[in-house]
């Protein structure tokens, strides 16, 4: 039964769209690409306005440049010669090397800091 229901629709629906005068059909052509037109054009909706993203992604670079200037946040400085102790014994053996190594270390800081 739902069939020839569904079929009889379809049947009067085809012959409807046969008996449609060509002004009729031109309307219908232009709503229909008029209506396509928009959809290509708009912009993808976000829960979130462009511009919003970017002042806070803005807001939170300068928070962070602030901050670090605030606080002054420098990193641990450790003597390279200690390093270069521990990661290669053999430099043990060479007090003459490890004194040149120690005053150019100093002679770079004293260097970064009449920079400052």
């Amino acid at each position: 039964m739902p069939n020839s229901i569904e079929s009889q629709a379809k049947v009067s629906l085809d012959n409807s769209l046969e008996q449609l005068d060509t002004s009729i059909e031109h309307q219908l052509a232009a709503i229909r690409h008029q209506a396509l037109h928009q959809a290509t054009n708009r912009e993808p909706s976000s829960w979130l306005p462009r511009n919003t993203v970017v002042s806070a992604f803005s807001l939170a670079a300068v928070a962070l440049l602030i901050a670090s200037y605030l606080f002054n946040i420098e990193p641990i400085k450790q003597s390279p010669p200690l390093v270069m102790q521990y990661q290669q014994p053999e430099l043990h053996e060479d007090p003459e090397l490890i004194a040149q190594l120690e005053f150019l270390y100093w002679l770079a800081e004293e260097h970064e800091q009449a920079l400052l």
